[in-house]
Protein backbone atom coordinates (compact mmCIF):
# COMPACT_ATOMS: atom_id res chain seq x y z
CA UNK A 1 0.00 0.00 0.00
CA UNK A 2 1.37 3.03 -1.23
CA UNK A 3 -0.24 6.69 -0.36
CA UNK A 4 1.70 10.17 -0.55
CA UNK A 5 1.15 13.89 0.02
CA UNK A 6 3.09 16.92 -1.58
CA UNK A 7 3.34 20.32 -2.40
CA UNK A 8 2.85 20.98 -5.84
CA UNK A 9 5.44 23.65 -5.19
CA UNK A 10 7.78 22.60 -2.62
CA UNK A 11 9.82 25.41 -2.26
CA UNK A 12 7.31 27.69 -1.04
CA UNK A 13 8.32 29.23 2.72
CA UNK A 14 5.04 31.28 3.09
CA UNK A 15 1.86 28.55 3.57
CA UNK A 16 -1.38 30.23 3.45
CA UNK A 17 -3.42 26.48 3.19
CA UNK A 18 -4.86 27.45 0.22
CA UNK A 19 -2.01 25.81 -1.67
CA UNK A 20 -2.34 23.14 -4.25
CA UNK A 21 -0.64 19.40 -4.01
CA UNK A 22 -0.71 16.09 -5.22
CA UNK A 23 -2.37 13.08 -3.68
CA UNK A 24 -0.66 9.56 -5.10
CA UNK A 25 -1.84 6.52 -4.23
CA UNK A 26 -1.59 3.00 -5.34
CA UNK A 27 0.05 -0.87 -4.55
CA UNK A 28 3.32 0.83 -4.96
CA UNK A 29 5.38 4.57 -5.99
CA UNK A 30 5.59 2.83 -9.07
CA UNK A 31 2.07 1.60 -9.46
CA UNK A 32 -0.11 4.68 -8.21
CA UNK A 33 -2.55 6.82 -9.17
CA UNK A 34 -1.93 10.48 -9.07
CA UNK A 35 -3.77 13.90 -9.51
CA UNK A 36 -1.36 16.00 -11.66
CA UNK A 37 -1.38 17.66 -14.60
CA UNK A 38 -3.78 19.43 -13.95
CA UNK A 39 -5.57 18.23 -11.15
CA UNK A 40 -3.87 19.17 -8.31
CA UNK A 41 -6.22 19.61 -5.47
CA UNK A 42 -6.22 22.09 -2.16
CA UNK A 43 -3.80 20.07 -0.72
CA UNK A 44 -4.60 21.06 2.76
CA UNK A 45 -7.79 20.64 2.71
CA UNK A 46 -8.09 17.63 0.95
CA UNK A 47 -5.91 15.78 3.72
CA UNK A 48 -8.38 17.36 6.49
CA UNK A 49 -11.53 15.77 4.54
CA UNK A 50 -9.72 12.54 3.86
CA UNK A 51 -8.68 11.91 7.23
CA UNK A 52 -12.48 12.53 8.67
CA UNK A 53 -14.42 10.83 5.77
CA UNK A 54 -12.32 7.85 6.09
CA UNK A 55 -13.19 7.26 9.66
CA UNK A 56 -16.52 8.68 9.16
CA UNK A 57 -16.78 5.75 6.85
CA UNK A 58 -15.82 3.16 9.02
CA UNK A 59 -17.45 3.86 11.33
CA UNK A 60 -20.92 3.52 9.54
CA UNK A 61 -22.25 0.63 7.62
CA UNK A 62 -22.30 2.00 4.01
CA UNK A 63 -20.67 -0.88 1.74
CA UNK A 64 -18.99 2.70 -0.95
CA UNK A 65 -17.46 5.67 0.03
CA UNK A 66 -16.11 8.04 -2.68
CA UNK A 67 -13.86 10.86 -1.48
CA UNK A 68 -13.34 13.91 -4.11
CA UNK A 69 -10.43 15.93 -3.32
CA UNK A 70 -10.80 19.64 -2.91
CA UNK A 71 -11.30 21.69 -6.07
CA UNK A 72 -10.27 18.80 -8.27
CA UNK A 73 -11.51 16.23 -9.91
CA UNK A 74 -10.11 13.51 -8.32
CA UNK A 75 -11.62 11.19 -6.53
CA UNK A 76 -10.80 7.87 -4.21
CA UNK A 77 -13.71 5.10 -3.79
CA UNK A 78 -13.18 2.76 -0.48
CA UNK A 79 -15.33 -0.34 -0.99
CA UNK A 80 -15.88 -3.05 1.78
CA UNK A 81 -14.63 -6.24 1.54
CA UNK A 82 -14.90 -9.51 2.97
CA UNK A 83 -14.23 -8.81 6.71
CA UNK A 84 -12.27 -5.94 7.36
CA UNK A 85 -10.29 -5.41 3.67
CA UNK A 86 -11.23 -2.69 1.32
CA UNK A 87 -10.63 -2.34 -2.46
CA UNK A 88 -9.65 1.12 -2.98
CA UNK A 89 -10.09 2.95 -6.91
CA UNK A 90 -8.77 6.26 -7.94
CA UNK A 91 -8.98 8.53 -10.52
CA UNK A 92 -10.96 11.06 -12.49
CA UNK A 93 -14.44 11.42 -11.87
CA UNK A 94 -15.54 9.01 -15.00
CA UNK A 95 -11.49 6.91 -15.06
CA UNK A 96 -11.62 4.83 -11.95
CA UNK A 97 -8.84 2.60 -11.65
CA UNK A 98 -8.22 -0.12 -9.16
CA UNK A 99 -5.01 1.02 -6.99
CA UNK A 100 -5.45 -1.63 -4.28
CA UNK A 101 -7.58 -4.97 -4.67
CA UNK A 102 -7.22 -5.84 -1.78
CA UNK A 103 -5.82 -4.09 1.70
CA UNK A 104 -7.19 -3.69 5.15
CA UNK A 105 -8.81 -0.92 6.54
CA UNK A 106 -6.04 -1.21 9.75
CA UNK A 107 -3.50 -0.60 7.10
CA UNK A 108 -4.70 2.23 5.18
CA UNK A 109 -5.56 3.82 8.51
CA UNK A 110 -2.08 3.64 9.57
CA UNK A 111 -0.40 4.68 6.18
CA UNK A 112 -3.16 7.70 5.99
CA UNK A 113 -2.25 8.68 9.59
CA UNK A 114 1.40 8.31 8.85
CA UNK A 115 1.66 10.31 5.84
CA UNK A 116 -0.72 12.65 7.01
CA UNK A 117 1.34 13.21 10.05
CA UNK A 118 4.17 13.43 7.87
CA UNK A 119 2.88 16.50 5.78
CA UNK A 120 2.29 18.36 8.89
CA UNK A 121 5.83 18.02 10.25
CA UNK A 122 6.79 19.03 6.89
CA UNK A 123 4.96 21.98 6.77
CA UNK A 124 4.84 22.94 10.27
CA UNK A 125 7.72 25.30 9.77
CA UNK A 126 6.13 26.97 6.66
CA UNK A 127 2.60 27.80 7.91
CA UNK A 128 1.28 30.25 10.82
CA UNK A 129 0.59 28.03 14.14
CA UNK A 130 -2.97 29.52 14.02
CA UNK A 131 -3.60 29.21 10.54
CA UNK A 132 -7.29 27.96 9.80
CA UNK A 133 -5.78 25.19 7.50
CA UNK A 134 -3.62 23.81 9.73
CA UNK A 135 -5.70 23.85 13.00
CA UNK A 136 -7.90 22.05 10.55
CA UNK A 137 -5.41 19.51 9.64
CA UNK A 138 -4.22 19.10 13.35
CA UNK A 139 -7.53 18.75 14.48
CA UNK A 140 -8.53 16.01 12.05
CA UNK A 141 -4.88 14.14 13.15
CA UNK A 142 -5.82 14.34 16.91
CA UNK A 143 -9.50 13.12 15.96
CA UNK A 144 -8.16 10.00 13.49
CA UNK A 145 -5.42 9.04 16.14
CA UNK A 146 -8.33 9.11 18.99
CA UNK A 147 -10.09 6.59 17.01
CA UNK A 148 -7.79 4.36 15.69
CA UNK A 149 -6.26 4.17 19.27
CA UNK A 150 -9.62 3.51 20.69
CA UNK A 151 -10.18 0.66 18.75
CA UNK A 152 -12.24 2.25 15.99
CA UNK A 153 -11.08 -0.17 13.16
CA UNK A 154 -11.66 -3.58 12.75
Amino acid sequence: MYLDFSLEDEDELDLSGFELGVIAIGSSPQECVQNRGGQECMIFLSITDLLSEYRCFLMKTDRQHVFSAADCSFQIKFTKIESSNLKIEAGGRTDFRVVCAMVSRLEFANQLYNKSTEFSQLISGKMAPNAVAYRDLEQALQEFKSFKSGGGIS
